[in-house]
């Protein structure tokens, strides 16, 4: 019973946002949401057999997130979001279910990562305050709240590494993410963390890795990858997080990370 319950929790999130996507299709009568959900569904069923494993190969991790990057973007561009200019926060809200599930808000109005401020404090203030389970649409601030399918990735780190991300310090946290990024799962060949005041520079050294960013080069907020590193800090930080800038090369990825309070 306890190695079900293991195997379950890094699928959960994605298999969540799959039942969010064909509520969605459900309202819309829309096929293609439809498609988009079972995908999701498809690919959170495989996860839960995969994590049974002792070891996942980085292809098939690789190809599991590329399919999901591009199912994440599909929903988005169907919902008549701009992909490229599409401004994303992630964060655990601490009105509904604690650091137990990462979410991602996306907002409408292309708000400029040059732009944070105030206004984006406001934002995070807003959110925690009207922010409900059920509620996906959200009109102050504009735009669509959902859960980080990427948390099934940081569920599986967690699970692994058999830590709590938000009991350790962020200075701890690159150890951690090295020993199940490099070691553990075998996703990249190297794994650094820099850490300053209001952001975090993470440096990746892989040939596949640099594939799957390259393909999210426009917005790397929609990378499976980057997402739940993005994920993985706030957790371990208590504070929400934006990718401010990506850099990718053909061996290597280096993403900056904003923390916002």
């Amino acid at each position: 019973m306890v190695k079900n319950r293991s195997r379950l929790i890094p699928s959960l999130p994605m298999l969540s946002v799959a039942g969010i996507v064909l509520f969605l299709s459900y309202v819309y009568s829309s096929s293609i949401l439809t498609l988009i959900g079972l995908g999701l569904a498809f690919w959170g069923s495989i996860l839960y057999y995969v994590t049974s494993s002792s070891y996942i190969p980085k292809e098939l991790l690789s190809t599991l997130a590329s399919s999901h990057s591009n199912l994440m973007i599909d929903i988005v561009t169907r919902l008549g979001y701009d992909v490229k200019n599409s401004s994303m926060i992630f964060f655990y809200p601490k009105s509904l279910k604690g650091l137990r599930e990462g979410h991602v808000f996306i907002f409408t109005n292309n708000v400029k990562v040059s732009d944070i401020g105030s206004e984006y404090r406001e934002y995070l203030k807003a959110l925690e305050v009207n922010i409900s389970d059920d509620k996906i649409f959200y009109d102050s601030p504009k735009g669509l709240l959902m859960k980080a399918s990427s948390q099934s990735l940081v569920s599986l780190f967690e699970d692994r590494l058999n830590t709590d991300f938000s009991s350790i310090e962020i200075k701890d946290l690159e150890e951690k993410l090295e020993k199940v990024m490099v070691e553990d799962l075998m996703l990249v060949d190297s794994f650094k963390m820099s850490i300053n005041d209001n952001s975090v520079e993470v440096y990746m050294s892989d040939k596949e890795i640099s594939k799957l960013c390259s393909m999210n080069i426009n917005n790397p907020s929609f990378c499976t990858i980057c997402s739940a590193i993005a994920l993985a800090i706030s957790k371990s930080t208590a504070r929400a997080v934006m990718i401010k800038e990506s850099i990718v090369k053909d061996l290597s990825v280096k993403n900056i990370y904003l923390l916002l309070d």
